[in-house]
C-alpha cells in the first residue's frame, strides 16, 4: 500500500544491511510524505506493527479490523465491494488498451 501510495518501498535503501536496519526500526524510520492521509498512514502503521499481535489483520476481529478500517470509508466515494472482491468478480477500474 505504502509503495503504491508513494512510490517506493517504504525501507529502501541501496545498501541490503542499511535497509534491514530500517526495518529494525521500523518505529522511527518509517516516515510518510506530508501530503499522504493521516488515514492511510495509520492503516500502513497498522499493517508494519512490529507486534504480530497488535498488526491490522492479525488481532481479535481479524480481517475486519482491515475491512472496518477509516481509510475504506474515507477514500472510496462508494462502499468497497468485499463480496465482489471475494468472489473475483470486481472489474478493474483501468484497462490499459494493448496492440492484440
Amino acid at each position: 500500500m505504502y509503495e503504491l501510495i508513494v512510490g517506493h518501498t517504504p525501507f529502501f535503501h541501496e545498501e541490503r544491511l542499511e535497509c534491514y536496519r530500517r526495518i529494525i526500526n521500523s518505529d522511527t524510520e518509517l516516515r510518510f510524505p506530508p501530503r499522504m492521509q493521516s488515514k492511510a498512514s495509520l492503516m500502513i502503521r497498522g499493517f508494519l506493527n512490529p507486534n504480530a499481535n497488535f498488526r491490522l489483520g492479525n488481532r481479535q476481529s481479524g480481517f475486519d479490523d482491515i475491512k472496518k478500517h477509516d481509510w475504506f470509508r474515507s477514500a472510496l466515494t462508494t462502499k468497497f465491494d468485499w463480496d465482489g472482491l471475494r468472489l473475483r468478480s470486481l472489474r478493474a477500474p483501468y484497462r490499459p488498451s494493448t496492440l492484440d
